[in-house]
């Protein structure tokens, strides 16, 4: 498709450009692993999808560092997330060529953010959204989704979203602050992406705006009380 491959080129040029600035070459590989099954069920198959990259390169790869998903205490094996799991399968992908180690494990989705917030590559480069999107040839975050959101609201809680104005709409962001921050009500505590979110509130003693849980209130309604992705535990083996 048209508009997929010029998502395409500009994803890539946003690669060269970070890579560049770490005196990196990157590699390219073309694969249609990604269609498919890999849509529905990303959860249960994304560590092996990124293992299989160094696994295709054969010799070229030493040692594979995969960036995890979750902390060390939220290990689990279920069957819907191999990333619960990844401390301890991904050893399990090694070769007599290839090793693969999990990196990152000891921090939390939002410390991860903390850790990156000062990287001045980052603050122009960052790319978290769920949709690859260009505007006049530049990728871009579209300020809306999922992880946007939560990305934005941790960068607002240490007081650093200001500098990421190249990457995120924070306008935007600013003027409808209670429909993001609706979002931590509506997904709730035991969401395990906005709960690292809450605590670190709690850590830097903000308080949730009190219209931010209407906002998230009538998310809540307006889902039918489904607070959780329905496809979420679809897949099978």
């Amino acid at each position: 498709m048209e508009n997929g491959n010029a998502d395409w080129k500009s994803l890539s040029e946003k690669c060269r450009r970070i890579c560049s600035e770490y005196c990196i070459e990157p590699v390219w590989i073309k694969t249609n692993i990604i269609d498919g099954f890999y849509s529905s069920a990303h959860d249960a198959v994304v560590s092996y999808v990124n293992a299989a990259v160094a696994l295709s390169l054969q010799k070229m790869v030493s040692n594979y560092y995969i960036s995890s998903g979750y902390t060390y205490d939220e290990f689990e094996l279920v069957g819907h997330s191999s990333e619960k799991a990844d401390p301890l399968l991904v050893h399990c992908l090694a070769t007599e060529n290839t090793n693969f180690y999990v990196i990152g494990a000891e921090l939390t989705r939002s410390e991860k953010t903390i850790y990156i917030s000062d990287n001045r590559i980052a603050q122009k480069e960052l790319f978290v959204c769920r949709y690859v999107n260009s505007v006049n040839g530049k990728i871009c975050n579209d300020s809306r989704c999922s992880k946007c959101t939560r990305t934005m609201i941790d960068l607002d809680i240490i007081g650093k979203l200001d500098n990421f104005r190249d990457v995120f709409d924070i306008d935007r962001y600013r003027k409808e602050k209670n429909y993001y921050w609706g979002y931590l009500i509506y997904k709730g505590k035991k969401d395990e992406y906005t709960n690292s979110t809450l605590n670190m509130m709690k850590k830097y003693n903000i308080k949730m705006p009190i219209c931010a849980y209407a906002s998230g209130l009538l998310k809540i309604i307006k889902n039918g009380f489904r607070r959780s992705n329905p496809d979420k535990y679809n897949f099978r083996p």
